[in-house]
């Protein structure tokens, strides 16, 4: 899922490369990422800092409904990330919103450095 359209998104800025205009990767990608991309860019970030301090990201499931998503796996749709952020525990929440204003920061510093 990120991988994939962060690689696409590498293939279509290549495409720009012999312009005569200086070109930023970072600020092409942070241009064409809509803020839910932003959200699970930094819920994957989340999940990696999370682990690595070995601290639950999410409650766990008390289920084995069909029809409730896996949060454990990478976020492949708005309703899979919808239901995930619902679901966070108040560390990963936590995580989540620093991960995601970093983003977002890093973002806008990037697409201002192209103005």
């Amino acid at each position: 899922g990120a991988m994939k359209a962060m690689h696409q998104l590498e293939r279509d800025a290549a495409t720009f490369e012999h312009h005569e205009e200086p070109f930023s990767l970072g600020s092409f990608v942070c241009t064409n990422m809509s803020h839910d991309h932003k959200k699970a860019l930094a819920l994957e970030l989340a999940r990696c800092q999370m682990q690595d301090v070995g601290r639950a990201l999410f409650h766990d499931q008390a289920t084995t409904d069909a029809d409730v998503v896996d949060c454990s796996r990478p976020i492949t749709s708005k309703h899979v990330l919808h239901s995930c952020l619902s679901r966070m525990t108040d560390q990963g929440m936590h995580s989540y919103a620093l991960f995601f204003t970093h983003v977002h920061q890093s973002c806008t510093r990037l697409t201002q450095e192209q103005l």
